[in-house]
């Protein structure tokens, strides 16, 4: 598609020409006309070229795969068929030695499962006085996994009473649709931008901590003006721990930007409740109490929540799964610090004890 200068210029070529006499060009004043039309023309151009995309994209679907392959070095994952053991045993030595060809077809099935085929995969010699042999074999359709299972030979063995038995499959995976694939890759191109807050994180994990969580600059207050990653390890921190992240988030953070890392730890809160209602006959506080606690726990869970919690959130999760409330009084064994970082850490507040106690008012 045509973008705005070469409408003007072809403006130019069809409405301008110079003027002999003067040192101008005749129709120099459309010109200001013509960089007005040049941008709608652009616009709308590049509308028709959006929804001519949109509309040819279920078509062109294999064709994008092809390219993304090529730019990629990968396509769309293959089948995968499972892949297992079988056991061929025998009551006797009777017949001698002899080889279990790979190719060899065993119908196997288990209890409460569907009979999955397979074929042996590797030639498996069995010695003259053996009575059993281990077989490498391959599930010849993608099915689930099969266990403790037996069968018998579909092919001809040089011993016909041996028996397929304690046999394995492990799952199959079908194969990976184009728009899987596209979707897949796409993921992966987001997960890996540089400057990602899930990359930052999972840089941090890498680096030895298993807590990690990014913080952006307008988060609470709005006041910090810099973007930070918190992270832990068995609730605390330790300075080597801040070094080896600070060392990790470089590689994955925009340039020209700063992230700072700052430790984290974990400090137990005890809450206690006193809900006061109208009229206790019309609550099933049993119900209500059990329905609190979970908001409470699942409020906590958040980590950007747990650090920067306030008083006034909490009341309003304990008063939500109760009728006619007159008020909520809360006490509890700390207080919110009201910022994110108390000092050069956060710290991350985890419930211990929460109880609720319902009054009439």
């Amino acid at each position: 598609m045509a973008d705005a200068h070469v409408y003007r210029q072809a403006f130019k070529a069809e409405a301008l020409s110079r003027n002999p006499k003067l040192d101008l060009n005749t129709g120099s004043i459309a010109d200001v006309f013509a960089g007005i039309n040049a941008l709608a023309w652009e616009r709308q151009s590049r509308k028709l070229e959006y929804l001519l995309r949109e509309a040819s994209l279920d078509s062109a679907k294999d064709r994008i795969s092809e390219l993304a392959e090529i730019e990629l070095a990968e396509g769309p994952r293959p089948e995968r068929r499972g892949t297992g053991t079988v056991v061929f045993r025998r009551p006797t030595a009777a017949a001698g030695s002899g080889t279990i060809w790979a190719g060899t077809r065993v119908l196997l099935s288990s209890s409460g499962t569907q009979s999955v085929l397979v074929r042996v995969t590797a030639d498996v010699d069995l010695p003259a006085n053996g009575l059993a042999v281990s077989a490498p074999i391959e599930a010849l359709e993608v099915r689930s996994a099969i266990s403790a299972a037996s069968g018998a030979p579909l092919d001809v063995l040089f011993d016909s009473s041996l028996q397929a038995l304690d046999a394995s499959v492990s799952a199959g995976e079908v194969a990976e649709a184009t728009p899987v694939f596209l979707a897949r890759v796409a993921q992966e191109r987001i997960a890996d931008r540089i400057g990602y807050a899930a990359a930052i994180e999972q840089a941090c994990l890498d680096a030895g901590a298993d807590e990690a969580i990014a913080i952006e600059s307008t988060y609470g207050n709005g006041e910090l003006g810099l973007n930070h990653v918190v992270v832990s390890k068995g609730g605390a921190y330790t300075q080597a721990l801040i070094d080896a992240c600070r060392i990790a988030v470089d590689s994955v953070a925009a340039c020209g930007t700063d992230v700072a890392v700052k430790g984290m730890s974990s400090q137990p809160l005890v809450i206690s409740a006193e809900v006061v209602v109208w009229d206790r006959t019309k609550v099933d506080v049993p119900q209500a109490t059990e329905a609190a606690n979970r908001l409470v726990v699942e409020y906590f869970t958040d980590i950007k929540r747990s650090i920067l919690w306030t008083n006034e959130a909490i009341r309003a999760l304990i008063a939500r799964p109760f009728r006619g409330v007159k008020s909520v009084r809360l006490t509890s064994s700390a207080q919110p610090t009201g910022t994110l970082f108390s000092g050069a850490s956060a710290i991350r507040w985890q419930v211990t004890s929460l109880g609720v106690k319902v009054i009439n008012g």
